[in-house]
């Protein structure tokens, strides 16, 4: 039953980029650091877009934004000129679909952000190489970290957290 929804999720997945241009395809696997190299057709482009998008897959330069856009925020709110409630800005990470890497809507991910908890998972540098490893080989990628109890043990938070 399990399979079945996802094989339907990743039809579906596959018939939105279908909708899109040429261009709009080339420019989100740009944006997730997928080389097009070889692929002329657009259902190639589409195939290879939805695979990315069920997988997760992105360019990993996504976490180094992260990064700057934390200590950047928490320099502004050490001075003074930060709203402590203010979301951090994720647009230029966003797909055309709204999503961000991982398949997680800008909504989620700036709930996330404004969560302490997950924050310091999230910047805990174990977890950033975990993550940096699925975006750029997609789920199967996180299976050598498995092994280690601190990484399972955050996943386990993140997902607590996330629901």
């Amino acid at each position: 039953m399990l399979r079945l929804e996802a094989e339907d999720d990743d039809d579906a997945t596959f018939a939105r980029c279908m909708k899109m241009r040429v261009s709009e395809l080339k420019a989100e696997l740009e944006l997730r650091s997928i080389s097009i190299e070889g692929l002329f057709e657009k259902e190639e482009l589409a195939r290879k877009l939805a695979e990315a998008r069920a997988t997760g897959r992105a360019d990993p330069s996504v976490i180094d934004e992260f990064n700057k856009q934390s200590a950047e925020r928490a320099w502004d709110a050490t001075q003074g000129n930060l709203d402590v409630g203010e979301a951090p800005d994720v647009s230029g990470a966003t797909a055309s679909d709204g999503s961000l890497p991982g398949g997680m809507d800008a909504a989620t991910v700036q709930a996330m952000m404004q969560n302490p908890e997950m924050m310091a998972v999230l910047r805990n540098p174990k977890m950033q190489e975990v993550m940096a490893k699925v975006m750029q080989g997609g789920p199967e990628a996180a299976a050598e970290f498995m092994s280690d109890p601190e990484v399972r043990e955050m996943l386990q938070k993140v997902k607590g957290l996330t629901g």
